[in-house]
């Protein structure tokens, strides 16, 4: 049975934008039939490189509490080999970590001004 996906598109160069359905497959295996092998086999690694680098940049970017680099190389090798699509886990700070790293960079005077805005 087509899936029916909605697709915005917008082209702000130009201050335009296109909203449009277009009528895809609901299982793999309708995506085959209405594409091809090829094309779906084809997507699917495409998607899955871009995934997966984005996996290797979130552990290469990975610090610990000092600032420093928290995987080697090696690290990365071996937890990248056990990726999978779909299964992600997050290395991001919770937004109370993030916080509290702004705020122990700050001065007395500059915590005391950001305060004195909130307060307004």
């Amino acid at each position: 049975m087509p899936k029916e996906i909605a697709i915005v598109t917008k082209a702000p160069k130009v201050n335009r934008q296109l909203d449009c359905v277009i009528n895809t497959g609901e299982t793999a295996a309708e995506c085959i039939d209405l594409f091809g092998d090829d094309v779906v086999v084809g997507v699917f690694h495409s998607e899955e490189r871009v995934k997966h680098q984005a996996y290797i940049r979130g552990l290469l970017e990975a610090t610990d509490e000092s600032g420093k680099q928290k995987y080697s190389d090696t690290d990365i090798l071996e937890k990248s080999t056990t990726w999978k699509l779909g299964v992600t886990t997050r290395n991001k700070k919770s937004k109370g970590d993030k916080a509290n790293d702004i705020l122990s960079s700050m001065s007395p005077d500059e915590k005391k001004a950001l305060l004195a805005d909130y307060a307004k």
